[in-house]
């Protein structure tokens, strides 16, 4: 992926304000592309969500969890690649492309996907026991260090998806190259994140004032009507995160190409 280093022009610094602004101009350059990708991710979100709250088994609670977090990957991988081409400038990004691209790597996304859930749950499992047995002291000592970790962690890996899809690398390269290229800019990249997820979550919050939360209870005419505004927050939310995610890869991929074949001076 050295041509990244080549096909665009990076920022003088890896910015907050740089990323946003081209994650915008990049969303917006192809909007068919991008909000279609993140609608078939929104679709099927809720579809998932209503057999998710009506089953008690965990088994298929976590096979659910497992094929949302897959379709979830494929979406951000092809939407990363849709992105490179891009900013790379080399063509018009297509839909064959971009998702002929992600589903050649559904394997390496699944055993991804399987890795973090796993990971995930093993944590939960160790640290339920903890705070029942510790009670609010947990709170601190073990409640609070558990989220700066996964906070870390999250920044850490969040460019794992495009990079199974793009540089083809199984789930603990990926994880590995992730770690790598976030290295040192992980602050930064959870501020994106962020300020993302408040920004969204205050329009969604907005919507459900005069709306209220979608309930079947409410009949499913109305149900629909509630659910369509939130729905349509949710597609753009995706859009907006994972275009900013190939962003965020694009251009870190390229600072550290230029740090390897310039060692010794500052970052481009």
């Amino acid at each position: 992926m050295s041509q990244l280093s080549q096909g665009f022009a990076i920022e003088p610094a890896f910015s907050m304000e740089a990323v946003i602004r081209r994650s915008i101009s990049t969303l917006f350059s192809y909007p068919t592309l991008f909000f279609g990708l993140a609608t078939l991710a929104a679709l099927s979100s809720m579809a998932v969500q209503p057999l998710t709250h009506n089953t008690s088994s965990l088994g298929l609670v976590f096979l659910l969890a497992l094929f949302s977090g897959l379709l979830l990957y494929l979406v951000q991988g092809a939407i990363a690649c849709g992105v490179v081409i891009v900013l790379i400038g080399n063509d018009e990004p297509e839909w064959s492309e971009v998702c002929s691209k992600a589903f050649v790597s559904i394997g390496r996304l699944f055993l991804l996907v399987l890795c973090l859930a796993l990971f995930v749950g093993g944590c939960t499992l160790i640290l339920i026991p903890l705070t029942y047995f510790m009670g609010k002291a947990a709170l601190l000592i073990v409640a609070l260090p558990a989220l700066v970790l996964f906070a870390a962690l999250f920044c850490s890996w969040a460019l794992a998806a495009p990079i199974c899809v793009l540089e083809e690398l199984g789930p603990i390269k990926a994880l590995y190259r992730s770690a790598e290229l976030t290295r040192g800019y992980r602050w930064q990249i959870l501020g994106l994140f962020v300020l993302a997820f408040v920004c969204f979550g205050t329009v969604a919050f907005v919507l459900l004032i005069p709306l209220g939360a979608p309930s079947t209870d409410s009949g499913h005419l109305l149900y629909l009507i509630q659910s369509l505004p939130l729905f349509i927050l949710s597609t753009f939310n995706t859009a907006f995160i994972d275009v900013m995610v190939g962003v965020i890869y694009c251009d870190l991929v390229a600072i550290k190409d230029k740090e390897e074949t310039a060692p010794g001076e500052p970052a481009e």
